[in-house]
């Protein structure tokens, strides 16, 4: 087994890899005057389903780094693209806000409405408030907490491949696609028999822009998730355990500030997180490797490669396509004006391919080295709180599969989800053979 991921430490500081000189064939600061029209749309989910998004950003990244463009409702958001831009965007608190929500639509309008009714919580906050709120929740997710769910994790994991025959195609969504939320409910301390009806919530909320449930269907299931959140409180202040809600439970009775509607929030939020993310890295790390048979043969031939290919999943994959900021204070960004109230899309997908960065960024390479890639978000306030989480569950779960089928090859194109948000596959159809039937 290749060491455990829990020992990786995330991205440093993004400076230290920077090459000298730019690749973008020569950067202007750029007027309204300036200012293209292309002919794509960032808004179009099936621009990112059929992976036409890729080079649409590319030449935003060339031409235009900060672009901006029209919505469906009639409104217009700015494209940050280039990797400087973004981190800049995530990191400077002071001119952009988390405040309205991670989405493109207001924070009034789907899933995140109930959101409002805190002051701040931690995926949509800024400093101090996200801060404080952070430490709160940052015990159970480092290297030495999440180390000691390995093993349950890993059987999870074997229990589900064990179940398959000699030779057989599978989906590895239909088969693996529940690990992630089952993991995240244990840890948050959902009782086993609770963690179908999670998963029933979580997959109905993760189809939001992607055309598979309605608006309302999403909103009804968030709310349910939520409803199910306060139960959960209410039994853990009654019979606490060794569990994040009870950790927060305890963090609360020692003066911390941190309402029961928050910690409502926070649940459907880290739940909702931690399952679509893994979920994502898992089927799309699955999809790279096996459209780059040599890098598959390279890992198998070097388990050792598995951090750093698990890195370049993350990259490559980028799980989370896109989050949203605010304009808090009107400011400058690559040579344009961005005005107070104005939404900015930080493109994490195309950061994670920026040719300063990356050298030859669409090429898959299972030893990338360095590799400070932004697929848990940019190094900060909000860096990724699940990040050592999802690769110690990424590491269990392609160990597992390599060991468990010498013989792997797709069996069909995957399927994706057209959602500009998140870098989802529903299907992913493989025919696998294994040395042999576990006993």
């Amino acid at each position: 087994m290749a060491g455990s991921p829990a020992s990786v430490r995330p991205s440093s500081c993004p400076r230290t890899f920077r090459r000298s000189g730019s690749s973008y064939g020569g950067s202007r600061e750029m007027s309204a005057v300036d200012a293209k029209t292309f002919d794509f749309d960032l808004t179009d989910g099936a621009l990112f389903a059929s992976g036409d998004h890729l080079p649409a950003l590319a030449r935003l990244r060339r031409e235009q780094p900060v672009y901006e463009q029209s919505t469906p409702d009639g409104g217009r958001f700015w494209s940050v693209t280039r990797y400087d831009d973004l981190v800049r965007v995530a990191r400077d608190h002071e001119h952009f806000s988390a405040a309205d929500g991670p989405t493109l639509e207001p924070l009034d309008a789907g899933i995140f409405a109930m959101a409002a009714q805190t002051d701040a919580i931690t995926f949509i906050s800024d400093p101090p408030e996200h801060t404080a709120q952070r430490t709160l929740v940052n015990r159970p997710f480092t290297p030495r907490a999440v180390a000691k769910h390995e093993a349950w994790i890993r059987g999870l994991v074997r229990e589900r491949l064990d179940a398959v025959g000699e030779a057989e195609e599978i989906d590895l969504v239909e088969r693996l696609g529940d690990v992630p939320t089952r993991v995240i409910a244990e840890l948050m301390g959902a009782p086993r028999e609770a963690h179908d009806q999670i998963l029933a919530w979580v997959m109905t909320i993760g189809s939001q822009g992607a055309g598979v449930a309605t608006p309302e269907a999403q909103l009804q299931a968030a709310g349910a998730m939520f409803g199910y959140a306060g139960e959960l409180v209410e039994a853990k202040r009654r019979q606490p355990g060794d569990d994040i809600v009870s950790d927060l439970i305890r963090a609360e009775q020692g003066g911390a500030s941190l309402s029961g509607v928050a910690m409502g929030i926070f649940f459907l939020g880290l739940v909702q997180a931690g399952s679509e993310t893994t979920r994502s890295a898992t089927s799309n790390g699955m999809a790279l490797l096996l459209e780059h048979p040599d890098e598959l043969a390279r890992l198998r031939a070097r388990p050792e490669l598995l951090p750093s290919a698990i890195e370049e999943i993350v990259r490559m994959s980028s799980p989370v396509t896109m989050f949203r900021r605010t304009v808090r204070r009107a400011t400058r960004l690559s040579g344009r004006q961005l005005r107070e109230g104005d939404r900015v899309a930080m493109w994490f997908v195309s950061a994670n391919r920026d040719e300063v960065y990356f050298p030859d960024p669409d090429r898959f390479d299972v030893a990338r080295d360095p590799n400070p890639h932004l697929g848990f978000g940019a190094p900060g306030a909000h860096y990724c709180l699940g990040a050592n989480l999802a690769r110690l569950e990424l590491d269990a779960i392609f160990s597992e599969i390599l060991a468990a089928f010498p013989s792997i090859e797709l069996a069909a194109p995957p399927v994706r989800i057209p959602s500009i948000m998140t870098n989802a596959i529903s299907q992913l159809r493989m025919r696998v053979r294994r040395a042999r039937v576990p006993a």
